[in-house]
């Protein structure tokens, strides 16, 4: 399976997620270049869902962490909702 993150993340994803689960991550960055702020929002899924379309790779799932670790940020259902609208769209599973 292939799944987006925003990263940064837990660390132990990459084992949990990719030795035990055979998961491919595609990181999609919280940290906006132009800004230089953490951003948590549908639109860095949405990139992160292009460019593994790109690369000829079908993601099939999106790993929230929540609360974000290492960050702390919680996100609430204001955050979250889109992601979970983008995900039914595009037929993504949600791991959180």
């Amino acid at each position: 399976m292939k799944s987006l993150i925003a990263t940064p993340y837990y660390s132990s994803f990459d084992f949990d997620a990719s030795t035990l689960a055979s998961n491919e991550i595609f990181h999609c960055p919280l940290l906006k270049q132009d800004t230089g702020e953490f951003e948590f929002s549908v639109d860095i899924f949405r990139h992160g869902y292009g460019q593994a379309i790109i690369d000829y790779r079908q993601p099939r799932a999106i790993m929230i962490n929540n609360p974000q670790n290492p960050r702390g940020d919680i996100y609430d259902d204001e955050k979250i909702r889109p992601i979970l609208e983008f995900a039914v769209d595009k037929q993504l599973h949600i791991i959180v």
